[in-house]
C-alpha cells in the first residue's frame, strides 16, 4: 500500500515547498516595493500572475499583483496573508482553473475554498472581493472540463449574490490568439479584455459602498489581536486557525 501512496505523498510535499518559495518570492518582491496602502489587490493562479501589464491595464483604480504563478485555489488559502499584509481597499480573486484541470477536485471543492478564503480574508481584513469566475479556457474544453467549470462557477456566482461586499465578473468571450501557446493562459490582449470586464465591476463597487463605509472597511484592515489569526509566517506550512492566547 506505502509503495503506492508513498510517491504521491512526495510530490504533493514537494509542490508545496515549491510553491512555498514562490510565495515567499513574491512577498520579498513586494515588502521592496510595497504598494500604497489603499491599493486594489489582485491576487490568484497563473493567469494573475503572468499579467504583466495589470497595473496599465486597470487604470484608473491604482492596483498591484499579490499572485505567483501554478498555485491552486487551496495554495491562495494558504498564503492569503499575501493578499491582506498591505491594506488593500479590494482584492480580485482568480482560482480554481488549475484545480479543475487536475485529478480529483470537484466543482463544489472549488467553492468551498472560495469561500474558506473570504472567510478568513475576512478575518484579518473586512474589505469587498471581487470573483473573476473561471476561464473556459481551450485546454480545459480539450481534457472535457467545461461541465466542472459552469458547476464551479455557478457555485461561487451562489455564494457572493448572498454578500453585499462580494462582486462576480463575468469573463469575455476569449478567441484562440488571447491565449498563450499553452491555451490555458491569457496573452496581454486577453487580460486586455479581462480588465475591460472587471473594471466596470469596481466602478459599481465604488458607487454601491459609500465613502464613510469604505474608510471604516478600510480601518478594519489590520490584524486583529482579539479574533481568531491565520498563522503562515512558513510560507510553506499548511495553514490552519489559532485563537489567542
Amino acid at each position: 500500500m506505502w509503495a503506492v501512496f508513498l510517491p504521491k505523498f512526495m510530490r504533493i510535499k514537494e509542490d508545496s515547498i515549491a510553491l512555498g518559495k514562490k510565495a515567499k518570492a513574491k512577498h520579498d518582491q513586494l515588502c521592496g516595493n510595497p504598494p500604497p496602502k489603499g491599493c486594489i489587490c489582485f491576487f490568484g493562479c497563473g493567469n494573475f500572475s503572468s499579467w504583466h501589464h495589470l497595473e496599465r491595464d486597470v487604470q484608473p483604480f491604482q492596483a498591484y499583483n499579490a499572485s505567483f504563478g501554478e498555485s491552486k485555489s487551496e495554495d491562495l488559502v494558504r498564503h492569503l496573508n499575501l493578499a491582506t499584509e498591505f491594506f488593500p481597499r479590494a482584492v480580485v480573486f482568480s482560482g480554481g482553473s488549475k484545480d479543475i484541470c487536475a485529478p480529483g477536485m470537484t466543482a463544489q471543492g472549488v467553492a468551498d475554498c472560495f469561500q474558506r478564503f473570504v472567510e478568513l480574508l475576512w478575518i484579518r481584513c473586512k474589505v469587498p472581493v471581487v470573483f473573476v469566475e473561471i476561464t473556459q479556457t481551450p485546454l480545459i474544453k480539450f481534457l472535457g472540463k467545461t461541465q466542472a467549470v459552469n458547476d464551479a462557477n455557478r457555485l461561487c456566482r451562489k455564494f457572493v449574490e448572498q454578500h453585499p461586499t462580494l462582486r462576480y465578473v463575468k469573463t469575455p468571450v476569449f478567441n484562440d490568439v488571447d491565449f498563450c501557446w499553452d491555451m490555458h493562459h491569457l496573452t496581454d490582449e486577453g487580460h486586455e479584455k479581462l480588465a475591460q470586464c472587471i473594471l466596470p465591476i469596481l466602478e459599481d463597487l465604488e458607487l454601491a459602498i459609500p465613502a464613510k463605509q469604505r474608510q471604516e472597511l478600510f480601518a478594519s484592515s489590520k490584524h486583529c489581536p482579539d479574533l481568531p489569526m491565520l498563522l503562515n509566517n512558513s510560507y510553506g506550512s499548511p495553514f490552519q486557525v489559532i485563537k489567542p492566547v
